[in-house]
């Protein structure tokens, strides 16, 4: 049964998003984080987490690891970045929750992906 082209247009496009996001983040303002009222470290999170699932969705022949390595190289971007332009960072702390997200969001889309045999042949 094939898949709609739709669905996997949006994907891509979600995770162009979410990526853009990851890599514009480090350079803003503290004012320009889209908090959503939570704190910082489960805010980092759930933002990983969000793109790190939307990626594997995506992104479903390719290893997992690979995945989590650069989703886990962008959150030490954003800690980076943020301590250089903003003066302030979540350090390692904010880095470990964000690879915590990473990490859940990736494994938990590569379980669904192979239970169903969700393949998008990228």
């Amino acid at each position: 049964m094939p898949h709609a082209w739709w669905i996997h247009v949006t994907l891509a496009l979600a995770t162009l998003g979410g990526w853009t996001l990851l890599l514009a983040l480090p350079w803003l303002s503290g004012a320009a984080w889209p908090g959503i009222g939570l704190r910082g470290n489960v805010e980092r999170a759930t933002l990983f987490f969000l793109v790190a699932a939307v990626t594997r969705a995506t992104i479903t022949d390719h290893q997992t690891r690979w995945q989590i390595t650069a989703l886990a190289s962008a959150a030490l971007l954003l800690e980076a970045g943020r301590g250089w332009t903003t003066g302030r960072s979540g350090g390692l702390a904010g880095w470990l929750s964000s690879t915590a997200g990473v990490v859940v969001g990736a494994v938990l889309l590569r379980h669904v992906a192979h239970t169903y045999f969700w393949r998008w042949g990228w």
